[in-house]
């Protein structure tokens, strides 16, 4: 069976980049930063996207001079505060070093009492600067563009995310235990039983659907997609893929993904694998491989600053192309 790959990571890299502003980047920092007292209250619209860690807003329609921007309240967890700030991302053609040298010389008059710390992490760098009130600028530089975010830390938490209780544990294990029983038996109908009503059209032209079950609270979201297009990758395979995707919760893939490993296993008939070779792997922390019925389940995780999330795929490849 062919390796997996996180659509996710690929919708960030290859989706639209939003259009800055056309004002310089300096410009740009003197309107947003005095806004962060507010919790960019004059540029924030309306909500477009919540997880149970964080509320993301789109800009305001009259808020020019952040057309593009996101908004986010990310809730308190752990030793992380609850922080406010804007992310907006800027198209270049130039170099990641020369793209570095513009920010610094349009950022360096406008953050007077900022402390600049440089870092270079996952291949690409990154500047953070911070000043005493817990005000801070980071900007992440890559290939072709450049993030920019300016945030505060809240002195005082007005939402913080606690770690699931042993009730909300039980109720991720016994969702992803009847997931599995649930869906992997009509797996090998491409999960028609499953299907509810009705298809959309996802971003790489795969028919997608939603479920006509649910696995409970702890469970964020389900579809399933019937994947054709390989953009002519020549070990591409179709397959239909049910995906589901848990809440995000405070504390650590090492302490909260055992419970999920534990209930897929327990629930998974025999005729399947574990693939415990790494290279195999990829992206998944966990498969589990059925030959026989081309079916894989696996499950894979996403952990940044304090908080962890799950997702638990099953997959039915169909014969590749001739």
């Amino acid at each position: 069976m062919q390796k997996i790959v996180c659509l996710a990571s690929i919708l960030v890299l290859l989706g639209a980049a939003p259009k800055p502003p056309k004002v310089s980047l300096g410009t740009f920092m003197r309107s947003i930063l005095p806004m962060a007292a507010q919790n960019f209250a004059p540029v924030r619209g309306a909500k477009y996207r919540w997880d149970t860690s964080y509320v993301a807003y789109t800009a305001a329609p009259k808020a020019t001079i952040c057309g593009a921007c996101k908004i986010y309240d990310e809730y308190a967890r752990g030793k992380y505060p609850e922080n406010w700030y804007v992310d907006d991302r800027w198209t270049s053609t130039w170099t990641m070093a020369k793209n570095e040298a513009y920010v610094r010389a349009q950022l360096a008059p406008v953050l007077s009492g900022y402390a600049l710390h440089r870092t270079v992490s996952y291949s690409y760098p990154t500047l953070t600067y911070r000043n005493p009130s817990n005000h801070w600028v980071t900007v992440d530089f890559y290939k072709g563009f450049f993030n920019v975010r300016v945030g505060r830390d809240l002195a005082k938490a007005v939402h913080v995310l606690n770690p699931p209780s042993k009730v909300q544990l039980q109720q991720l294990s016994s969702g992803a235990s009847n997931l599995i029983r649930l869906a992997l038996p009509d797996a090998v109908n491409n999960f028609a039983a499953l299907r509810a009503p009705g298809k959309t059209k996802g971003i790489f032209g795969e028919d997608s659907y939603q479920l006509n079950a649910s696995f409970g609270s702890m469970f964020k979201s389900c579809d399933i997609s019937n994947v054709t297009n390989g953009f002519g990758f020549k070990d591409f395979q179709p397959k239909w893929v049910l995906n589901c995707r848990t809440v995000s919760m405070a504390g650590t893939k090492a302490t909260l993904e055992e419970p999920v490993r534990a209930a897929i296993y327990a629930a998974i008939p025999g005729g399947y694998t574990a693939i415990t070779d790494a290279s195999a792997l990829f992206l998944d922390d966990y498969r589990w491989d059925n030959t026989d019925s081309m079916v894989s389940v696996s499950v894979g995780s996403n952990e940044s600053k304090g908080v962890v999330s799950f997702n638990i795929s099953i997959f039915h490849f169909l014969p590749k192309p001739s």
